[in-house]
């Protein structure tokens, strides 16, 4: 387990993840990012709006630019979580998560990956599962709220992780 860790969380680094955090769950574990701001197509939003809840502006005379005129100023978050289990679950839906909670969860959980868990063997009984959290802040006075059904397919979110994962196979 430690092995498919170190994986994850080296391509996390290498998409510009530098905040993550363990958590455990039956049969496994969790690797949680920190709560990102994303644009609309799903890339991660520029420096330092990325990390930020603060919406960015779009560049004049851009195609973002007049979609801002016309329906505002929005902002785009999310919370990446890769579940490593070999036990199966389902998302409850009807549970909100509130930004705040999701916002804390790359600093609350564990920084490493437990040897209790690190040294158990990786078989084809596990899964890597990955789950998006989607936020969505509508106009510069509202509270960031979250998604219950995304925007964008979680493959489109995981764009960006995908290639590193694939180098190092």
């Amino acid at each position: 387990m430690k092995d498919a860790a170190a994986r994850l969380e080296g391509a996390l680094k290498q998409g510009g993840y530098g905040q993550t955090s363990y958590y455990a769950v039956p049969g496994g574990f969790a690797l949680v990012t920190r709560l990102e701001q994303f644009k609309a197509n799903g890339a991660p939003a520029d420096e330092p709006y990325r990390w930020s809840q603060q919406v960015q502006n779009p560049s004049v005379f851009s195609i973002d630019y007049l979609l801002t005129l016309l329906e505002g100023k929005t902002g785009h978050y999310r919370v990446i979580v890769f579940v490593i289990t070999n036990d199966s679950f389902s998302q409850e839906t009807g549970k909100r998560v509130e930004v705040g909670q999701a916002a804390n969860l790359a600093i609350e959980g564990a920084n490493i990956l437990p040897d209790s868990v690190g040294d158990l063997p990786f078989t084809g009984d596990y899964s890597c599962t990955a789950l998006i959290y989607e936020f969505e802040k509508t106009a510069p006075d509202q509270p960031t709220q979250f998604k219950s059904n995304g925007t964008l397919l979680a493959e489109a979110h995981l764009q960006k992780i995908l290639p590193y994962l694939e180098k190092r196979k």
